[in-house]
């Protein structure tokens, strides 16, 4: 009878131990596979990610990343040193400036009208207003008051200033050491720092100063050459 309960012992431990040894292998397989998966679904997102399949989260290609293109560029005394190159071809331009008036191109009048008092630098002239005979740096061209005053040519306004003689005064840079002076004027639409151009209204012309009360309403304008007065009457049609 003992041998017969030792036999059923035996053969239940085997029956269990096997049932544990099945249900153990089962148990890794379904861990392995499981994880097989995992890994299946993570680098599917990775690839999503990176081929951009993922939606508004999709990670940017090296494609998309904008790059400069770098150039070498010899310094004096350092040998090659890289620097990038502009992306945008007009970047670090300088806006082209005019050449600036060559003093023998013939200038448009400033106004329309006859000459009051000739440019005079070498003799004297007859003042009414002082009576008294004394150089004169411009010429003094007839105008109604109100009429309007446009610049000869295109240059960079250099001043604006107000004096007993000529009155509010408006200076032009037209390059090349040339400058335009207008005096006598009233309403001025320019200032300093402004860019004008050929025939750009300045003002209009003004009650003369007492200067030149009897000469009448006029336009006093000069022109200078390197700061030295020159007879604007060379350099007008």
């Amino acid at each position: 009878m003992k041998k017969v309960t030792d036999k059923v012992k035996r053969s239940v431990y085997y029956a269990t131990t096997l049932t544990g040894v099945v249900a153990l292998a089962l148990v890794v397989t379904l861990f392995s596979k499981s994880a097989d998966r995992k890994r299946e679904q993570i680098q599917q997102y990775m690839n999503e990610q990176v081929t951009g399949d993922g939606g508004e989260e999709s990670l940017y290609t090296m494609e998309d990343v904008p790059t400069h293109e770098i150039t070498m560029e010899e310094q004096p005394g350092t040998g090659e040193i890289p620097a990038f190159a502009e992306d945008d071809a007009d970047a670090g331009e300088q806006d082209e400036q005019p050449a600036g008036y060559d003093g023998e191109t013939k200038l448009d009048w400033p106004v329309t009208g006859n000459v009051l008092l000739p440019y005079s630098m070498d003799t004297t002239v007859y003042f009414k207003t002082l009576d008294q005979y004394k150089c004169n740096p411009a010429v003094l061209i007839e105008a109604k008051q109100g009429d309007s005053v446009s610049s000869v040519a295109a240059g960079t306004v250099t001043g604006k200033e107000s004096g007993g003689e000529t009155g509010t005064t408006v200076s032009v840079d037209l390059g090349n050491g040339y400058t335009a002076i207008y005096g006598q004027l009233d309403k001025v639409t320019v200032g300093v720092g402004d860019r004008v151009q050929e025939r750009t209204i300045l003002g209009k012309v003004a009650k003369p100063s007492r200067f030149y009360s009897k000469e009448g309403s006029h336009l006093y304008f000069e022109m200078q050459k390197d700061g030295k007065p020159v007879n604007p009457m060379n350099l007008l049609k």
